[in-house]
């Protein structure tokens, strides 16, 4: 019926364009994550002129975990992108939604995984800063399709999410490790 929530224009694993025009006194509200040094994660949407817009916008509104990677003709810097948000009244936006897919692997340590993370302290995921030799290689190779990339970011290990400290104590012990990754387009 008319009630039903619209389809968001934005599908897991693709890409949109939006532009949002912002009033002098307003802000921008969003929580961010500038730990993959080329986009802007959203962490948050708080009040400010995104949160208008997904409120005008609900099909094409932005939610935690899209990532921007493109304001007004900038990207491959995190810092550049947020200058242009803060400083500019109107905002060209490429904003994209990560699929998600579970992985699992034998756990031997976590140095032996050959997986670099990182993570922000605000955030709630892990970055994949680099893949190498190691079981997560191992299994990019079986499986192509639900490959591990730079920049993806892992949402769940164990069972575990939230803090990126928790996300890690729960690997220590554990002879699996069973995550949850976010996988952005390239």
């Amino acid at each position: 019926g008319p009630s039903q929530r619209p389809r968001p224009a934005l599908q897991p694993g693709s890409e949109m364009r939006i532009t949002i025009t912002r009033d002098a006194s307003e802000r921008l509200g969003l929580e961010i994550d500038l730990i993959d040094t080329v986009s802007v994660v959203i962490v948050a949407v708080n009040p400010g002129a995104v949160h208008r817009w997904n409120g005008a916008n609900p099909e094409l509104a932005c939610h935690a975990y899209d990532r921007i990677v493109e304001v007004n003709g900038t990207r491959g810097n995190a810092h550049a992108l947020v200058v242009r948000l803060k400083t500019d009244m109107s905002w060209d936006l490429t904003i994209q939604r990560p699929s998600e897919f579970p992985v699992t692997v034998p756990h031997v340590d976590t140095a032996s995984l050959g997986l670099g993370l990182r993570y922000a302290p605000n955030g709630c995921t892990l970055v994949v800063t680099q893949i190498a030799e190691g079981p997560m290689l191992e299994w990019n190779l079986q499986h192509p399709d639900r490959a591990v990339r730079k920049h993806d970011r892992i949402i769940e290990l164990n069972g575990a999410r939230g803090v990126p400290a928790h996300l890690l104590k729960a690997s220590e012990c554990a002879p699996m490790l069973n995550l949850v990754v976010l996988h952005y387009p390239p």
